[in-house]
């Protein structure tokens, strides 16, 4: 699943965050019957929308972050905008997990408003 010491069955808490409750109960549910004992915390996250992913970040209560799978994206869809006027496909693949510069525990997110932050 995950390698090594961060799967579920090496003693890792993992953390689920969804943008669908359901999905993600679904989710944490499969991931509890393929390995009993199993970890796990649901988490909302709408990439998406910059304040989700503020309150995500703020929400943070664990004291570090091992492994990061971002499994979130948009491809292919027709032209729309984010609640904060972002190009979705921007938002979502590269702004919103960008926004805090030491990741989810920073307690100052970058300021998104002048878009994405450049590749490098």
């Amino acid at each position: 699943m995950l390698g090594g010491e961060h799967e579920p069955e090496g003693g890792a808490h993992v953390v689920l965050a969804c943008r669908s409750h359901e999905r993600g109960r679904e989710a944490v549910e499969r991931l509890r019957s393929e390995v009993p004992g199993a970890r796990t915390e649901l988490r909302m996250l709408d990439l998406a929308d910059l304040e989700s992913v503020r309150g995500f970040a703020e929400g943070w209560i664990h004291d570090r972050l091992d492994l990061l799978v971002n499994n979130a994206g948009v491809a292919m869809v027709p032209f729309s905008r984010t609640a904060d006027g972002f190009e979705s496909s921007t938002d979502t693949e590269r702004c919103s997990p960008t926004c805090s510069p030491s990741g989810p525990t920073s307690t100052s997110p970058r300021n998104c408003s002048e878009g994405p932050m450049p590749p490098g």
